[in-house]
């Protein structure tokens, strides 16, 4: 079931039917000047920098603090792929580090021992729209010199010691593609209140300006996207009002004492892109939920994306560090889905289902449980 949307059909078609009457498609049409002014005014930022993609605005972001190649790049090592393909890109290399035991946010003791002389930026990534403890390691960060990009690409609207993800550290990169809380089809933005790190940015996603100076590539978002994101922005608050209510509703509506809500609350608020679960089970006990759920339609990331610790992967075989509570968590982790178009009577319905899987699954004997 798809997300809410206050915004109706009606005033899409004829935010679109606009554009193509004015009859400018490309980047340079004005209404992509116009929901970059609505993104800056929404999330609170000096600047606002509409892309093709979430990819372009990590690409873009990396090159726009001075990685390049052979420059170090701290990522987390639960890091989806789709934020570390980009450090490849500009020929940097990745750094696995651990995520604290309770949170998505850096271990600060694997963060300090992984930075270098060539460490040249650390991404942060708030993976399924949860808050991150940013504060404590971007004192670690700059006391190295060392600038910290958010990867908030899903995490719109999730806030973190009451600001908005994607604007606590220099720069912030989200993804408006399908799945995401504000979707344009394909597409991304990037936000910073850093002027020369947004004239970076700007720069280096229009082709270097074709200055015939600076180098760069063409991460424009085009005039129709930018038109749908402009109007869709206006639905994001109910949106987020409506995914969080219905997480209330399953998290109120859970029985099973094997199963822990990702730690949160003491953080700020989620957007619950995926409302996630851990499983206080052994690893075997958690495959056997987790192949349990799948039959139930209920697909873990790990089962429907590869999801994985970043050095399983066999092209990052080679990064492998000790990270057991990054590794914990993709084991356990487990990904509900939360639509702000469902009713509240069917998440607490899907409470009681999960929670009497959870129990049937701490209940098997450990020599018929399931390994996936």
């Amino acid at each position: 079931m798809s997300d809410v949307r206050t915004v109706g059909f009606t005033e899409e078609l004829a935010a679109l039917e606009e554009v193509l009457r004015v009859g400018v498609l490309s980047g340079e049409s004005p209404i992509v000047e116009a929901y970059e002014e609505a993104l800056s005014s929404f999330f609170g930022t000096r600047f606002a920098i509409a892309t093709s993609s979430g990819t372009g605005a990590i690409h873009s972001a990396l090159i726009a603090v001075g990685v390049e190649r052979g420059s170090e790049v701290l990522v987390p090592a639960l890091a989806p792929l789709p934020t570390v393909l980009p450090v490849l890109t500009v020929g940097a290399i990745p750094v696995p580090v651990d995520v604290h035991k309770d949170h998505l946010g850096f271990d600060l003791a694997s963060l300090t021992r992984r930075i270098t002389p060539r460490t040249r930026a650390a991404l942060c990534v708030a993976l399924w729209g949860y808050p991150l403890d940013l504060i404590p390691s971007i004192e670690v960060l700059e006391r190295h010199g060392v600038p910290l990009i958010e990867d908030a690409c899903q995490a719109h609207g999730a806030t973190a010691g009451g600001r908005l993800i994607g604007t606590i550290g220099k720069i912030g990169c989200f993804s408006t593609n399908q799945q995401k809380l504000l979707s344009t089809g394909e597409g991304g933005f990037v936000l910073t209140d850093d002027p020369g790190a947004a004239e970076q940015v700007r720069r280096f996603s229009r082709l270097g300006r074709l200055d015939g100076h600076h180098h760069g590539t063409n991460y424009l978002l085009s005039a129709l996207p930018a038109a749908l994101g402009r109007c869709r922005l206006r639905s994001l608050p109910e949106t987020l009002r409506c995914k969080r209510e219905n997480a209330r509703a399953f998290l109120a509506a859970m029985t099973s004492q094997h199963l822990e809500h990702l730690r949160a609350a003491a953080l700020g608020e989620p957007n619950f892109y995926s409302l996630v679960l851990k499983a206080d089970l052994p690893q075997a006990s958690a495959g056997a939920l987790t192949a349990q759920l799948l039959q139930h339609g209920l697909p873990s990331d790990k089962q429907r994306f590869g999801f994985d610790v970043l050095y399983r992967r066999p092209m990052f075989a080679s990064l492998r560090a000790p990270c057991p509570n990054a590794e914990r968590l993709v084991d356990t982790a487990l990904q509900i889905p939360c639509h702000s178009g469902t009713c509240v009577a069917r998440m607490e319905d899907l409470a009681a289902v999960v929670s009497e899987l959870a129990d049937a699954a701490a209940s098997v004997p450990r020599d018929r449980r399931w390994v996936l």
